[in-house]
Formats: structure tokens, C-alpha cells, sequence
């Protein structure tokens, strides 16, 4: 199952940076919650990674964990992997489309079965993914689509469902006038989201005045964009569509600061705890929740049936450009203030001290 160059290759690579720094590659959660050197691979497997242990060997290349949802999900990662008994190593990009692709060569290196990506460049990975598959490892896609890339699987949520999801609370709600749609970063691999949330949209009776990308999908990209509209339509604006609870968290800012927060909708995505703070206190309306436990268990449990395989049991496919593959689908919840308790408190996503402070 493992290639005898590549554990040639990773023995030396292991020798030259013991040479050099006299420090083991291994890594503690403290190191992935900082994401790390950029160059220095991470592990929290109990035996090394070259496959000389005989399981199967799952390799992590991720975007960021600056955010509370991927660390989240890497955690979730870590004890599925425990779980099912195979080796789980894992590199941390810092939202680098370079040394993402650079990590992805170095995780190659290692012996790894499964390749597991979730890009900071939807765009950017071809080649790489490519070069794994010639190399007979298996490519597991992680929650965000890319494009021209090839993939054995993808396990993730469905796109435009989640794009629906987040502007059906518009619906709900009735939202009619102006409305702001704050995307996040273009090159995410995004589109799918914007379709499903504009399905919604032009059922409704309101109109798209401003449409942004938020680059990193940076709080304050969207702050200054949600700034201009407002100063742009003199306050009169109904909806902030955002695309997460980051880009939520700018736009309800700029409300703040013109003495409007909690009088406009503000919708979100990722169920980040300080994003569930602010729809209890009514300046947020909305949230997605993706299940991290869900999403993170059923990445590895499929990357072990690539491993060994079998087929991927799936109602869907999905293709980015080169090839069909299984699309493994894990579903959404919205998050209102009504139902905060019934979807994140009783199933202990999250507590009441933390969401109410009491």
C-alpha cells in the first residue's frame, strides 16, 4: 500500500530536519491552533507516518484554523481518525495558495494513502492533484469545490442547498427594499452558494443594490463595504446577505456605528459561538450550522474506504472539471434565536453560559 521511494523520501526529509533543528515534526493541539511554520508538517499520531505500521495513512492538507469552524474541524478530524485506528498527519496553509501547494508535495512525501484537501484556492490545486493521482493516492475533497481539479471524492454540504438555506430567512421573515450581498472570497469556489441564494432572492420582493466579494473573507472588507451601502442609501438598506459569521460580524459593525444593529437582517454561516452571541442578543439574525462532528466523520470514514477500495455509497455526484466523483452529503441547519437552545444547547454544541452568559 506504501510506496518504498516515498518512505525512502520521507526518511531522509525526517533525518536532514533532525539534522538541521534537533526537533521532532510532531506537533501539539497549541501548535495547530497557530497554524505553525508553514514548512513544518504536523502530526498527532502515535507512531510516524511513513507507513512502516502498516494502517492506512491519511494526509490533511487544510487552508486555516484562524477560524473557529476549521478548528473545529480538524479536531473533529483528529478523533475520527483515532477512532477508526488509521494514521492522520496534517499541514495548516495559513490561507496561502502557495505553500498550500507546497505543504500537499511535502504531505506526498510521507507515505499517505489519502490525500484530504479543503483549498485556499479553488483554482490553484490542479496540477498538484494531478501529480497525486499518478502517484496512486487517493484524493479526498474537503467541503469546498475547486475547480479543473480531480478528485476521487468529495465530501462536503450542497452549495446552492446552503446558498438557499441563508437567503430563506429573508422569506421567512418577509424582507422586502434593498438588500446587500457580501460574498466571501472569489476564489473559494463560491458561485454555487450566490446561485442558491439568489434562487431565493428573485422570489422575493426585494432588490440586490450592492454585491461584494469579501477577499479572505475579512470582517473588515466587509465593515467598509457594509459602510458604503449604508452611506450610499442613506441607512435605507432591509438585509445584509453575508456569507459567514465573519463577514456578519463587519456588517453588523457598520450597523453599530449608524445606531441600526438588530433593525436589519444579518444573515450568516458556520455557527461561530460569537455569531450564536449576537442572534440571542437580536443584532444577528441568522446562522448556518454545519455539523463539524457530522462533516469530520464522515471525511475520514470515506478517505478509509479510498484506502481500502471499497465503494462509495453516495445519492449524488459531482464533478470539478476533470472527473465525476461521489458527493457524500452532510446537511445544514439554520440557526434563529428560536431555536438556539433546541439545535445547539440540548445537544451540546454549545452551553448557556456560553451563549446567554449567565
Amino acid at each position: 500500500m506504501k510506496r518504498i521511494l516515498a518512505i525512502f523520501v520521507a526518511l531522509t526529509l525526517v533525518f536532514a530536519m533532525a539534522a538541521c533543528s534537533g526537533q521532532s515534526s510532531t506537533s501539539s493541539k497549541s501548535d495547530a491552533a497557530s497554524e505553525g511554520a508553514p514548512s513544518a508538517g504536523t502530526s498527532d499520531s502515535s507512531v510516524s507516518p511513513n507507513g512502516d505500521d502498516g494502517k492506512i495513512t491519511i494526509g490533511y492538507s487544510l487552508k486555516t484554523v484562524q477560524e473557529e469552524r476549521w478548528q473545529r474541524e480538524l479536531n473533529g478530524c483528529k478523533e475520527a481518525a483515532s477512532k477508526l485506528g488509521v494514521n492522520f498527519v496534517y499541514q495548516v496553509a495559513n490561507g496561502d495558495a502557495q505553500t498550500q501547494i507546497s505543504q500537499i508535495e511535502n504531505l506526498m512525501t510521507q507515505g499517505i494513502d489519502v490525500l484530504m484537501v479543503t483549498a485556499v484556492d479553488a483554482g490553484a490545486l490542479s496540477n498538484v492533484l494531478e501529480t497525486a493521482k499518478n502517484q496512486g493516492i487517493k484524493v479526498l475533497i474537503y467541503d469546498q469545490q475547486l475547480t479543473n481539479s480531480y478528485g476521487d471524492a468529495f465530501v462536503g454540504y450542497d452549495d446552492f442547498s446552503n446558498g438557499s438555506l441563508i437567503a430563506q430567512v429573508l422569506d421567512t421573515l418577509k424582507v422586502s427594499g434593498n438588500v446587500v450581498l457580501l460574498n466571501g472570497d472569489k476564489t473559494s469556489g463560491i458561485e454555487s452558494v450566490i446561485e442558491g441564494e439568489k434562487s431565493v432572492l428573485s422570489k422575493l420582493d426585494v432588490k440586490i443594490v450592492m454585491e461584494q466579494y469579501c477577499q479572505n473573507w475579512a470582517a473588515e472588507n466587509s465593515l467598509g463595504y457594509a459602510q458604503n451601502a449604508l452611506s450610499q442609501y442613506k441607512n435605507n438598506i432591509a438585509a445584509f446577505v453575508c456569507m459567514n459569521d465573519g463577514i456578519a460580524s463587519g456588517a453588523i459593525q457598520a450597523l453599530t456605528d449608524a445606531g441600526i444593529a438588530g433593525k436589519v437582517v444579518v444573515t450568516g454561516m458556520d455557527c461561530e459561538l460569537t455569531a450564536v452571541q449576537r442572534i440571542a442578543k437580536g443584532t444577528q439574525t441568522s446562522t448556518l450550522y454545519k455539523d463539524s462532528a457530522a462533516l469530520s466523520q464522515a471525511a475520514i470514514e470515506t478517505a478509509v474506504k479510498l484506502a481500502k477500495g471499497e465503494k462509495i455509497s453516495d445519492s449524488k455526484t459531482i464533478n470539478f472539471g476533470v472527473d465525476d466523483m461521489p458527493h457524500v452529503v452532510v446537511n445544514s441547519v439554520v440557526i434563529t434565536k428560536d431555536n438556539i437552545d433546541s439545535a445547539l444547547v440540548d445537544k451540546g454544541v454549545y452551553t448557556k453560559e456560553e451563549v446567554y452568559g449567565k
